[in-house]
């Protein structure tokens, strides 16, 4: 059951869009989520067989083998969408080495080297990823890739997102777009809430600029420069809606 529940949790945290054509390894791209939700349709069907009270054992045996080779298919297709430069396959890659493999508990490894495909993501230029890999590198105390990484994101914002068409994209945390939470009422269950709380937000791309904006003017290292007020003006014309940094001037 366990393998069940890890194959469906890459459901959380991958895009549903379709891809862009004139974005870089597109076709490869539309093809990884088309295999992807079949994985998931099938792994959800297994799921329904198991709660029955006589489930059919070969077509479950059947179905599991199916599985093993829609997975095998999703990461061929992923792997030619990188291989072809597609920065939203570098992105999905990334989370998927963070949350679809739950019994690795090598959390340091596993955050390394999705920050090391958010970054190749900024690098071509996909603000959600330039996002992830300030996320990354906001750090204390302060290493080289702090600059970098917001070099990346405002060289993103600035170009524009030729993967516009492919969001949304989910992320852990956005500030901008912080979930609301109603105070825990009596009789409600705090673990049901803190499961909500945790769930990944989804950004549309106006949203992500939004965000990007927002985290280049958490600048703390000049956090009332003249630019940081501007990326935070930036950031609410975008349409942020939450100062989860608490950036706001207090009056």
């Amino acid at each position: 059951m366990s393998r069940i529940l890890m194959l469906l949790m890459v459901a959380l945290f991958c895009s549903s869009a379709v891809a862009q054509a004139t974005a870089p390894g597109s076709q490869a791209f539309d093809q990884f989520q088309t295999a992807f939700w079949q994985w998931q349709g099938n792994v959800q069907t297994l799921v329904a067989m198991a709660a029955e009270k006589t489930p059919d054992k070969a077509k479950g045996l059947a179905l599991v083998e199916q599985i093993k080779q829609d997975k095998i298919e999703t990461d061929r297709y992923l792997q030619q969408a990188i291989d072809d430069g597609s920065a939203a396959a570098l992105y999905t890659k990334a989370r998927m080495v963070l949350f679809a493999d739950p019994g690795n508990l090598d959390l340091t490894k596993k955050r390394e080297t999705a920050c090391g495909l958010y970054g190749e993501a900024a690098q071509k230029g996909l603000i959600i990823g330039a996002i992830a890999y300030v996320n990354c590198s906001n750090t204390i105390p302060k290493t080289s890739r702090y600059d970098e990484s917001r070099t990346l994101l405002r060289k993103a914002l600035n170009a524009g997102d030729v993967y516009q068409d492919v969001y949304p994209f989910a992320i852990n945390h956005a500030y901008c777009f912080e979930r609301v939470i109603e105070p825990l009422k009596e009789g409600e269950d705090a673990l049901e809430k803190m499961k909500v709380w945790a769930q990944p937000t989804l950004l549309e791309a106006e949203e992500a600029r939004a965000e990007g904006f927002y985290l280049l003017a958490a600048d703390y290292s000049s956090p009332t420069s003249q630019q940081s007020q501007e990326d935070l003006d930036n950031a609410w014309r975008a349409g942020c809606k939450t100062d989860g940094l608490r950036l706001k001037p207090k009056r």
